[in-house]
């Protein structure tokens, strides 16, 4: 299989021993880390991040870009997904927050302004009638690790 396709198993919601499988079949692929820039930059990089999360990466420096240009998206994603009636409310950051501090501790300071952007997204006013759950305890989790993440850096 290739790295795309296995890294829908490699989500927390999976079992572990799974996740493991995928882990271990995602890195051995020979270009694994071009394949993961490769996902990153067509407009993926929720699936990228959860690997990084628990994964190191040979060469985080070429990372580093990529990641920065999937910003702009996922604070647009945060947005809608709030704002939006069929929205569950908010995106999970702690695998995005994670990567961060477990991998590019060095490009912190390239990160925070859109952490920061991330957590003006979060005040966004929620849609007045939602379809699916109430985002409160999601926006509340995110509010907390953002604001974490920020004081720690």
């Amino acid at each position: 299989k290739d790295v795309a396709s296995l890294l829908y198993y490699t989500s927390n919601e999976n079992d572990e021993q799974i996740r493991t499988i995928a882990f271990t079949k995602i890195k051995a692929c020979k270009n694994h880390e071009d394949e993961l820039i490769r996902i990153m930059e067509d407009g993926n990089p929720y699936s990228v991040f959860s690997f990084l999360e628990e994964n190191k990466v040979e060469k985080p420096e070429r990372f580093v870009e990529p990641l920065i240009k999937s910003f702009p998206m996922i604070i647009a994603d945060m947005r809608e997904e709030i704002e939006s009636e069929r929205g569950s409310g908010a995106i999970d950051l702690g695998p995005i927050l994670g990567t961060l501090e477990g991998q590019f501790i060095g490009s912190l300071p390239m990160f925070k302004p859109y952490i920061v952007k991330l957590q003006e997204a979060m005040e966004a006013s929620p849609a007045k009638s939602r379809l699916y759950h109430d985002p409160e305890k999601c926006r509340e989790k995110n509010r907390e690790e953002i604001k974490d993440w920020l004081a720690r850096h």
